[in-house]
């Protein structure tokens, strides 16, 4: 596992941010007026700008991180949010466990119905 480089990935009216992105999903949800009342399962995620490969790896990630799940693509956008201290939340289904590769153990078609019904609750207050 890489070490912390010691200089921040960025630098905020807080201070500087190193290894983690103190973001508080449920407050950016809540500020955006979507139902942060939703049975969700929150957590955070553990970007490796890249994927783990391997089971072995994504579990050394788990213990490591506290990490719900793997993932690249939301670590910038949460980023950029923490920058302009802005509120952010990612909702993500998931359709494969962290380190299996295989695409016939993926389930794309039940993240996207999770996916669905999740984005029909949080928008229910806006409609």
């Amino acid at each position: 596992m890489p070490l912390d480089l010691r200089f921040p990935q960025v630098c905020t009216a807080s201070g500087p941010l190193f290894t983690r992105l103190p973001l508080d999903g449920l407050k950016g949800l809540g500020n955006l007026g979507l139902n942060c009342h939703t049975p969700l399962r929150k957590g955070g995620g553990a970007t490796v700008a890249g994927v783990s490969g391997t089971r072995r790896r994504a579990r050394r990630m788990e213990r490591l991180t506290g990490a719900l799940m793997e993932n690249m693509e939301g670590f910038s956008l949460a980023l950029g949010a923490a920058a302009l201290q802005l509120p952010f939340a990612e909702v993500r289904t998931l359709s494969n466990e962290a380190g299996r590769r295989p695409p016939l153990t993926w389930d794309i078609d039940a993240a996207a119905l999770a996916l669905g019904l999740t984005a029909r609750a949080l928008f229910a207050p806006l409609m």
